[in-house]
């Protein structure tokens, strides 16, 4: 019972900082350039603490041990943008590929639409089918062939913590 609250509140925390993560970005245009910059690096920081808070409290209990590895990956991969939207972080933590497969059908249809740019829409479908990969979920052809055509990062950057 004790570890389920210590993961329920890393998870809540993480949350936390991703909403603000994402609330940075969303005001980015009415900030100045270094309130920006200082917001986000604090932020940023806050996730690292929560990384290393992660370490020092990680048992020996395999089922806490793989949850808090999982985090630590999230973790790791928004402090090294390998996912630059605060939502695929919050997905790839909670571990939800079917709402991961919903929101790369939605931006498929928004990018046919033309109510995304196509550089918004490669990058969106790369941190989705990233985090799907990562995840486990089984991938097409052809949206493996997109991931090994669009790195944008090395693949050091979802390495674990520690």
């Amino acid at each position: 019972m004790e570890n389920q609250r210590l993961i329920s509140n890393v998870h809540e925390q993480l949350d936390r900082l991703a909403r603000q993560l994402r609330d940075i970005e969303i005001e980015k245009a009415s900030m100045n350039e270094e309130d920006y910059r200082e917001m986000r690096t604090d932020t940023i920081d806050q996730l690292k603490d929560l990384s290393m808070t992660l370490e020092r409290i990680q048992s020996g209990d395999m089922s806490v041990f793989d949850q808090i590895t999982t985090t630590r990956l999230a973790i790791r991969a928004a402090v090294s943008q390998a996912f630059k939207t605060p939502e695929i972080i919050m997905l790839f933590v909670k571990k939800e590929p079917p709402v991961l497969r919903l929101k790369l059908e939605n931006l498929e249809s928004d990018f046919r639409l033309k109510r995304v740019d196509e550089d918004v829409y490669k990058e969106r479908k790369y941190e989705i089918l990233l985090a799907l990969q990562k995840l486990g979920d089984e991938l097409r052809s052809e949206e493996d062939q997109f991931l090994r055509d669009h790195v944008s990062f090395s693949p050091d950057d979802l390495e674990l913590v520690g």
